[in-house]
């Protein structure tokens, strides 16, 4: 677990919202092209269920980026299958940061999934904001930033500066531990989620590699 959990975490900088998936092969942008024009032709609930099973593919193909899970979120709500979008609309939320459209979409998913059109956001997500509304992209770049502050706060208290040595260490510190703890969550959820792949993704996969879907547990990793 703690290796899946480094993996994510050197991959971090690369779950930037760009406007195309990540990855450089052709395979990918082919999938990329493909779903999308599955869902600007999609009329009914199946063929958004359709083209939800082309972005599947992409991300069994190891691509995983915001607008990945964010269109991926939208063909699910298309097809109705709520519960399954707010689990996709999160996962965009902690690659590219939260905005007013992603937040839009959240609240339709928690209204139908629990037939609430009343429901509002958890109190939380206002409390602690920089945690949805920044990726764990930028939030990992902070709390690096605040660990190197704990040790220029050392160097200062060497140097005899121990007035701004304890200011620094302090704001490094506060820093280091809301944002530090705020992207050692994100991580753990997308190694959560990564394991559910495993149960969601298999039949992609196998269709990616050119295989008869397997029929038992797949035990592959799912990131490539």
């Amino acid at each position: 677990m703690i290796a899946r959990i480094l993996s994510l975490l050197l991959l971090v900088p690369a779950a930037t919202p760009a406007a195309t998936p990540g990855g450089v092969r052709m395979e990918h942008r082919f999938l990329w092209s493909e779903a999308n024009a599955h869902v600007a032709g999609a009329q009914t609930r199946e063929d958004f269920a359709a083209a939800a099973h082309t972005y599947r593919k992409l991300i069994a193909a190891g691509v995983r980026n915001g607008p990945v899970f964010y269109n991926l979120g939208l063909a699910l709500m298309q097809a109705e299958r709520y519960d399954e979008a707010l689990d996709v609309f999160l996962r965009a939320e902690r690659y590219a940061g939260s905005d007013e459209e992603l937040v839009h979409n959240i609240l339709i998913c928690l209204a139908r999934g629990r037939e609430d059109q009343s429901i509002s956001l958890p109190w939380y997500r206002f409390l602690l904001f920089w945690h949805f509304e920044l990726s764990t992209a930028v939030r990992a770049a902070i709390a690096a930033g605040a660990f190197l502050l704990c040790w220029l706060a050392l160097l200062l208290r060497l140097l005899q500066a121990r007035s701004a040595a304890a200011q620094v260490f302090a704001g490094g510190l506060v820093f280091l531990i809301l944002f530090g703890s705020s992207t050692a969550t994100s991580l753990l959820q997308e190694y959560q989620s990564g394991l559910h792949d495993r149960t969601v993704l298999p039949e992609a996969e196998a269709e990616q590699a050119g295989e008869p879907p397997p029929r038992g547990p797949d035990e592959r990793s799912g990131t490539g």
